[in-house]
């Protein structure tokens, strides 16, 4: 257990790049980009992308994705991940890292700081899954994937620092919050998931 988070970072921090030893569970990390001074919730952002993003079953095409324009501004999506044991192991990583994030950064906004991280990379990652082969499935389950987490950022940030902020919405809460009426003073841009 590390009594300090040091300002070095790994980088490029996801399950691809850990190594472990499966006898006494020991691990090492490979293939840091060296950054000197970096924060740590990029890491923990990337480490994010994978158990809560599911960015390695996108990666692997391990997904079924669809999706279709509604009234030419609206995209209605729909991105299902391929049932397996290693979903399984996943979600349930996804379902004790927060508590391990607030433990070993001591900031109970670190889940706040995590999101906003790994929606980055989300956002980052698009280009470089272009196929070009006329369906752009994994490019678009990236996007859509970083839509859906920076809407959970956005949310968390306004239930946090209860301020306006550009509200970035799925199609679902649209009809949980009527697509904040006009009583509402927040200001909205559109998404839809």
């Amino acid at each position: 257990t590390p009594k300090k988070i040091y300002s070095y970072v790994h980088g490029d921090l996801h399950f691809e790049n850990i190594l472990v030893n499966p006898y006494d569970l020991s691990f090492k990390l490979v293939d840091p980009r060296g950054y000197l001074y970096c924060d740590i919730y990029y890491d923990l952002g990337k480490m994010n992308h994978s158990v809560n993003g599911k960015y390695d079953f996108i990666h692997e095409k391990r997904f079924k994705l669809s999706w279709e324009f509604k009234k030419k501004t609206i995209i209605d999506a729909s991105l299902q991940f391929e049932k397996s044991n290693a979903l399984i192991t996943y979600d349930a990583i996804n379902n004790m890292i927060v508590d391990i994030y607030r433990k070993y950064t001591n900031d109970q906004n670190a889940l706040m700081k995590v999101l906003f991280n790994e929606a980055m990379h989300f956002s980052s990652d698009m280009p470089f899954h272009l196929a070009n082969d006329g369906k752009e499935e994994k490019a678009l389950a990236i996007y859509f994937t970083g839509v859906r987490i920076l809407n959970d950022f956005l949310s968390l940030y306004d239930e946090v620092f209860k301020r306006d902020i550009i509200q970035v919405i799925t199609k679902n809460e649209i009809t949980k919050k009527k697509a904040f009426n006009e009583k509402s003073s927040k200001k909205l841009v559109r998404f839809y998931l």
